[in-house]
């Protein structure tokens, strides 16, 4: 269900972060539990041995254009991250939405 009929676009650092699943998964609990809806890319892009870092990449870019999020929440160390900062650049470029796009960056106390 979309609060405000607003949907969100996880990002952040993946291949450099040991954790980020765990990452990943705090922050959509914390954005579902305000009643968002969540795209978390942890989930949506499946795994395959032997995939690369690109091809995970222009999944991830798949899922933005067929989404259509509203916002990109930005999660700490996405700034780290080469492909958390190529998925900014295409959410705030890409134009797929006519909209004012917003960005979100995470903090301590959200």
């Amino acid at each position: 269900m979309k609060k405000n009929g607003i949907k969100i676009y996880l990002s952040g650092a993946i291949t450099s972060d040991r954790k980020y699943k765990e990452k990943f998964a705090a922050a959509q609990e914390r954005l579902e539990k305000r009643g968002y809806e969540v795209i978390n890319p942890v989930e949506a892009v499946e795994p395959k041995p032997g995939k690369t870092w690109l091809r995970y990449l222009v999944e991830c870019l798949e899922v933005i254009e067929r989404e259509k999020p509203d916002l990109i929440y930005l999660l700490k160390g996405w700034d780290q991250s080469n492909g958390s900062k190529i998925e900014r650049e295409v959410f705030v470029y890409w134009g797929f939405q006519k909209k004012k796009n917003m960005i979100l960056c995470e903090r301590e106390d959200i």
